[in-house]
């Protein structure tokens, strides 16, 4: 067995012994009030291998097996576990450091990110592994690149399956500039390959953890009679987080308004600073399934997790907005007909969607769908 330092950019957070990176036997914790927050008051040895596999490539992600194929399985393993989601990683010799790991501030490999995209063009001895894109979660198949200030963004494809296209990203990072309303993250167009994504710029940094609200959610049990938005609330006002109501009524908003069938405890984060402990929401992000609710847009489509608190959360903002003007402005016509990868009949079944949802939420009575 081999011995492994979990780091917290310089700071040993804790030790163990295992193989593979993963855990046999956990030696001591340095600093409990360090460490990751999935890990916080129940460091195991199963706790810490879950949060070390969460930290790779998943398995139902788009284009792995091809990958896998073409350059092996040990091709999708990271090597010191770094991200770009948090200043975590793992140590595996003292030849390691933060600064020869840290993805945020230094030049790293974009072979493995070609491999996924442009994979007639990579040769197998050429893959080097020093990449976040090991560590990224997520179905869709992506990427990252760096700017010539080495900060990072991320390519993101769509998903024919899944009816997730590049083009809900962009129409609802238009229509929320315009609308100025919520912290939220911007997408544009990029072509990766041959294929047509979407790219946003990456919203954490190396001071901060990025946190999704499933864990936050899932710190204590939910007793039978609370509703899951009124425990995740609990939790977070037991981690004091300043804003979570307001902030998920916003969201809510902007899900009904836009569509958005894919909204979860996986994809509404937070922000964790790993210096302060003070956690904050996350700009609003991933909208790939805005619009597109199973391949169409369905007026009576709804929020599956916070239902009753949807409701709510359109009555009371739906008066600031006259939606009717904000849609003309976005002229998100033109830009639904200029878009290459879809039918004509999609392109008209989605501007006739847009207009029959813009209708209904301009009635004086909130939607209330049925299922």
């Amino acid at each position: 067995m081999q011995e492994y330092t979990l780091m917290m950019q310089q700071v040993p957070v804790l030790t163990y012994e295992g193989e593979n990176l993963l855990p046999n036997k956990i030696k001591e914790i340095l600093k409990p009030e360090l460490l990751p927050f999935y890990l916080i008051n129940n460091v195991t040895i199963d706790t810490l291998s879950k949060w070390l596999n969460k930290r790779s490539i998943p398995d139902n992600r788009d284009g792995l097996t091809d990958f896998i194929s073409a350059f092996g399985v040990s091709a999708a393993k990271s090597v010191n576990k770094a991200s770009l989601s948090d200043p975590y990683w793992i140590k595996v010799s003292d030849n390691n450091t933060w600064n020869k790991i840290n993805f945020f501030k230094r030049k790293y490999d974009l072979t493995t990110g070609d491999a996924f995209f442009y994979p007639w063009s990579v040769k197998k001895e050429k893959l080097k592994g020093d990449s976040p894109d090991l560590t990224t979660g997520g179905i869709l198949n992506k990427r990252w690149r760096q700017k010539e200030n080495l900060t990072s963004y991320l390519v993101k494809a769509g998903s024919k399956l899944t009816h997730q296209e590049p083009l809900s990203e962009i129409l609802t990072s238009v229509l929320l500039e315009q609308l100025n309303f919520i912290p939220f993250v911007r997408y544009d167009y990029a072509v990766e390959g041959i294929t047509l994504c979407s790219k946003c710029d990456n919203f954490v940094t190396e001071e901060q953890e990025l946190i999704p609200a499933s864990l936050i959610y899932s710190f204590k049990p939910r007793k039978d009679d609370v509703s899951i938005p009124t425990h995740l609330l609990h939790m977070c006002d037991l981690f004091q987080i300043d804003g979570t109501k307001e902030y998920i009524d916003k969201m809510l908003f902007i899900d009904n308004l836009v569509a958005n069938s894919d909204r979860n405890l996986s994809n509404i984060c937070f922000l964790r600073n790993i210096k302060t402990n003070v956690i904050k929401p996350a700009p609003l992000f991933d909208f790939s399934a805005a619009f597109w609710s199973k391949g169409k847009i369905d007026k009576n489509s709804k929020n599956k997790v916070f239902p009753d608190l949807e409701a709510a959360a359109v009555l009371k903002y739906q008066k600031y907005f006259d939606i009717e003007e904000l849609k003309r402005n976005i002229a998100y016509k033109d830009c639904i007909k200029s878009y290459p990868e879809i039918t004509t009949e999609r392109k008209e079944a989605l501007i006739n969607g847009i207009e029959g949802r813009t209708k209904e939420l301009t009635k004086s009575k909130v939607l209330m769908p049925t299922l």
